[in-house]
């Protein structure tokens, strides 16, 4: 026997039969609109989760299964039956029906199991072992996510969790270089699996960018796959990731993401993650890019495939250059050639902007006007109104930050181990996301808003690290190898 869902609207009654196929299922009714991103047809949407015959389960206490409707955890219509179920039980009156007030709940040893499957769905790995199996694998990697630690130090903390070494073992036999390409469809698919139903409903803004993360060993580049750059945290080797975000307000969702080969080149950067989101069945509406990505053969690549972009530029010169732009009193259109290092030109429309600094509302400094200039490919705005739509990007840098919070640490020279900690930051981030609209809805007239204190980013790791504690237990004394000379 299966359960299936359908959407707050739509479907069914509660406990009535359908015929699927040669299966019997069950409508329920779900209290959130959730709809599959793959089905053409949003009047009913159906989700399946394994209920063995011999449990003797009536209608009336069916309970609803709120996941993310896209493929990983739950096989839809085809394929392995698997639990897969969050919200707690649901109450119910003397006369077996469920009580209009009913409110779900969402604890730790949810999240952690949430959180689980939607890696083991995805990741391949696994442990086989007498001591250490896959769930202990996946318990770990979030204990280091959400803990911000290491292997080392999230297994010396709980008493009853696998060695580290057998742990580091596991990991670096079956994350291997060769299989990047592999693991990041992997990743992008778990990615994918907490993309909000709202992201489709139009053509979304989307940002991307890079994120790097400072490497300080000695292994060399054309093994360790670590890209240079410009010099910071004390030195100049980064392992560097690219980034998808879609740009909507509430909405701090990564969609896709790449990891930098030494040998790639920006357009082939772009060009995958724009191709990610096709797959995905997301049109970008306007791409948003920082200075970094404003060379010629990116912008000549964009005008060829008539994505409209809005790309930050980077004033060159001390006379001349970009900067002779940032001349008279009032902010204007124009065009400008850009010419790269082989020589090949590129015209573009520019947006030059005269700013202000905020020495007037912060009461710091002195007042004084700043230039900003914008490159618009297929965009016909006014430099005010170009100046206002960027500044919409810097949710993505506050994605990084978030992403900062559950991400965790390693001193490895294994690049795919550490694509997979970059990766599972976001991961946990769409994750959070997900979960955060669905348990903190507050009714009110019109549409609801989020009680975002509910359930804040820093709660959902202490979620995950509580209930490791729990499963393993932790290290709540230890015993001196001597006693100790005063």
């Amino acid at each position: 026997m299966y359960e299936i869902g359908g959407p707050l609207n739509f479907g069914p009654p509660d406990g009535q039969i359908l015929s699927v196929g040669e299966r019997d299922c069950i409508g329920v009714n779900l209290p959130t609109p959730i709809v599959n991103s793959g089905d053409q047809s949003p009047d009913f949407v159906f989700y399946e989760r394994w209920v063995p015959e011999q449990e003797g389960i009536q209608l009336d206490s069916v309970d609803p299964i709120l996941h993310s409707p896209t493929a990983g955890r739950c096989e839809k219509q085809t394929g392995s039956p698997k639990s897969c179920k969050i919200g707690g039980t649901r109450q119910q009156s003397s006369e077996g029906k469920p009580m209009s007030n009913d409110t779900l709940k969402l604890n730790d040893r949810e999240v952690l199991q949430y959180t689980r499957e939607t890696l083991q769905a995805h990741l391949p790995l696994h442990a086989a072992g007498y001591r250490c199996t896959t769930d202990d694998l996946f318990n770990v990697l979030l204990g280091v996510a959400a803990g911000r630690g290491t292997v080392e130090s999230v297994c010396a903390d709980l008493a009853g969790s696998p060695d580290a070494e057998t742990l580091r073992g596991y990991l670096h036999e079956q994350l291997c270089v060769e299989d990047l390409p592999d693991l990041a469809e992997d990743l992008n698919a778990a990615l994918a699996d907490e993309i909000p139903r709202r992201v489709w409903r139009q053509p979304p803004e989307v940002a991307i960018d890079f994120q790097d993360r400072p490497y300080y060993g000695k292994t060399p580049q054309g093994e360790g796959l670590w890209v240079r750059g410009r010099a910071h945290d004390g030195t100049p080797r980064f392992y560097r990731i690219a980034t998808a975000y879609v740009m909507r307000h509430g909405l701090r969702v990564t969609l896709a993401l790449r990891f930098v080969l030494p040998g790639d080149t920006i357009v082939s950067v772009v060009d995958d993650l724009l191709k990610r989101l096709k797959t995905l069945g997301i049109r970008v509406a306007c791409l948003y890019l920082d200075k970094g990505f404003g060379g010629v053969s990116v912008l000549d690549y964009l005008t060829r495939h008539e994505q409209p972009a809005l790309i930050a530029c980077t004033l060159r010169g001390k006379t001349g250059g970009t900067r002779a732009l940032c001349r008279g009193h009032k902010s204007y259109r124009t065009t400008y050639t850009f010419i790269d290092a082989q020589g090949q030109p590129f015209t573009a429309e520019l947006a030059v902007c005269r700013v202000f600094t905020t020495a007037k509302r912060t009461k710091r400094m002195k007042r004084r006007a700043d230039w900003l200039i914008f490159i618009l490919i297929h965009l016909d705005l006014s430099p005010r109104q170009a100046r206002r739509l960027y500044r919409r990007r810097v949710g993505l840098e506050s994605s990084y930050r978030c992403a900062g919070q559950v991400r965790g640490w390693t001193a490895s020279n294994n690049p795919a181990y550490r694509f997979v900690l970059l990766a599972l930051s976001f991961i946990l981030l769409n994750v959070w996301i997900h979960l955060r609209w669905l348990f903190t809805q507050v009714p009110r007239r019109g549409r609801r808003r989020l009680d975002t204190k509910r359930l804040q980013l820093t709660r959902l790791a202490k979620f995950i690290v509580r209930a490791l504690e729990q499963l393993y237990g932790c290290v709540r004394e230890i015993e001196a190898p001597a006693i100790p000379r005063l």
